[in-house]
């Protein structure tokens, strides 16, 4: 399984946890978004990219972003600072801790594309390792029925 805190240990990325969640959580995917709501659209496990843009630093709307985002239980927030907010906003960090949803900071020059690949290749790893030892397992029963 492919967790966040293997994410946030990627030092090219320079990732930084400001607000942890519940646990560790496994990672399903990463989209980027503005939208306030979209919880509809998610599955969970899913690391939610912004800046922003939609909401000034003090909005009390931070509040039902991240609501809307712990009912789809994803996996963490990653803000990007430097385009829209020079740092990640107090409602938001607030917001985050109520309601114990993971929350890092993403520094420019880091583009959340980077982000995206860097969990797409924890995904792929994680299957891969699988992979291999779901055929270890095939290949001991096989030497098991041969040996019968």
């Amino acid at each position: 399984m492919a967790t966040l805190s293997q994410l946030l240990a990627i030092p090219d990325l320079g990732l930084r946890l400001i607000q942890a969640g519940r646990r560790d959580p496994e990672l399903t995917w990463g989209s980027v978004t503005e939208l306030l709501n979209l919880s509809e659209y998610l599955e969970g496990g899913e690391i939610i990219m912004t800046t922003g843009l939609a909401l000034g630093c003090d909005d009390p709307r931070w509040r039902d972003f991240v609501a809307s985002l712990s009912r789809a239980q994803v996996a963490a927030i990653g803000f990007g600072i430097g385009v829209n907010h020079d740092r990640v906003p107090p409602q938001l960090v607030q917001a985050a801790s109520t309601y114990q949803v993971a929350l890092f900071e993403i520094a420019l020059p880091t583009p959340f594309i980077a982000i995206s690949k860097a969990i797409a290749e924890l995904l792929r790893t994680d299957e891969l390792r699988e992979t291999r030892n779901a055929l270890r397992i095939q290949e001991r029963l096989l030497d098991s029925a041969r040996s019968e």
